[in-house]
């Protein structure tokens, strides 16, 4: 009887290559590899001829173009800020300007004291030509007590009174036979502060105006 060991009746399809012999591929695996490496060169070409700089315009702004406008924006703010500084210093200096040394006087010049008289005729004056053929406009009416009060101001500070200080208040309405009632307080020195009034109307519009002469001690 013959016996021979199990192993070698089996077949060597399954065992792995000896060293040294070349592992066969097939031909499909060889083209996709092939493929792929192509692919891959041809990537890395592009790749290199599309490289753009660093500081290129789609990366956005340099950063020397970054310092350069800090710079300016710091410029420009502390010009600003030295401009506002300036107008506040002058503001102020020209409030704390002394427009008038002190006297030590507690009352006016008799001479030139005010005179509520001469107050009066400059105010009805003024009113009459500028209301005589005037119409009643709410709008119109505010802007022209404005320009009444003005130029009645600049008139009795021509006249000239020591030391007093001129307030003028202006009221228009409309005339509809109606009554009126205007009244005012003040906290003064009899002696010396006074004021002077006056009224005016015609057919469309009523006026009154108030001059205070308040002296400045």
């Amino acid at each position: 009887m013959d016996i021979r060991p199990a192993t070698r009746s089996a077949s060597n399809a399954n065992l792995p290559p000896k060293m040294g012999e070349k592992a066969k591929t097939s031909p499909l695996l060889k083209s996709n590899s092939s493929y792929l490496l192509k692919r891959q060169i041809s990537s890395i070409s592009q790749l290199k001829q599309n490289e753009t700089p660093v500081f290129s315009e789609r990366s956005g702004p340099s950063f020397v173009g970054l310092l350069a406008s800090k710079r300016l924006a710091k410029r420009l703010t502390s010009r600003i800020l030295a401009g506002r500084t300036r107008s506040l210093l002058n503001s102020r200096m020209s409030a704390l300007s002394i427009q008038k040394e002190p006297t030590y006087r507690m009352e006016p010049k008799e001479s030139l004291k005010f005179n509520f008289v001469q107050v009066e005729k400059i105010a009805n004056k003024v009113l009459e030509d500028r209301l005589c053929e005037m119409k009643y406009n709410p709008r119109l009416c505010s802007n022209m007590s404005r320009l009444i009060t003005e130029e009645i101001k600049d008139r009795v500070k021509m006249l000239k009174f020591d030391r007093y200080k001129i307030i003028v208040i202006v009221f228009i309405g409309e005339n509809k036979d109606q009554g009126i009632q205007i009244a005012s307080r003040c906290a003064w020195d009899e002696k010396v502060d006074t004021f002077a009034t006056c009224n005016y109307q015609n057919s469309a519009i009523y006026a009154t105006a108030t001059v205070y002469g308040v002296y400045n001690e």
